[in-house]
């Protein structure tokens, strides 16, 4: 089921927050919150959602759980939590760039080995360890960063 789906199922009285468990460290900060009845009343183009709700509305969701949710000097209320799984893609190691010839796996024991990592991740992992004068891949030309600056080779989604 999907994060949309999931909205479409709520009450419109109920506080919801949209956890995103892409694989990084978990901070609260980063979550979505926002009453059920403005996205029931205009969806997206409500005044009430949050900004960058539209990139999670199509990701799996699971794991429903219920917390409280602290209010503005009055009683704690309760709240959904929901929690959406970002897309993960499979890659191999080859150990070499792209275009030289792999190492076998007595040179390089990682050789072969397939990871799942989330766009994130792969993100993560070709911006890692640059000057300031490096210009972040993003999500439209991760490929060719995945390519031509790790030792990584996409596999399937």
């Amino acid at each position: 089921m999907t994060l949309e789906e999931v909205l479409n199922l709520m009450d419109h009285e109920v506080w919801v927050r949209v956890r995103v468990n892409d694989g990084r460290k978990k901070d609260p900060a980063n979550d979505l919150v926002f009453w059920s009845a403005d996205w029931i009343g205009g969806g997206l183009a409500d005044p009430g959602m949050p900004t960058g709700l539209e990139d999670y509305l199509d990701l799996d969701a699971d794991d429903l759980s219920i917390e409280r949710h602290p209010t503005d000097g009055q009683k704690s209320t309760p709240m959904i939590v929901v929690n959406v799984y970002p897309q993960k893609y499979r890659l191999r190691y080859r150990g070499c760039a792209k275009g030289d010839t792999p190492p076998t796996k007595e040179e390089d024991p990682k050789v072969g080995e397939i990871v799942e990592w989330t766009l994130a991740e792969i993100l993560e992992e070709i911006n890692r360890d640059r000057s300031e004068h490096w210009t972040d891949y993003d999500e439209t030309d991760w490929k060719e960063g995945l390519d031509e600056w790790t030792w990584y080779e996409l596999i399937g989604e």
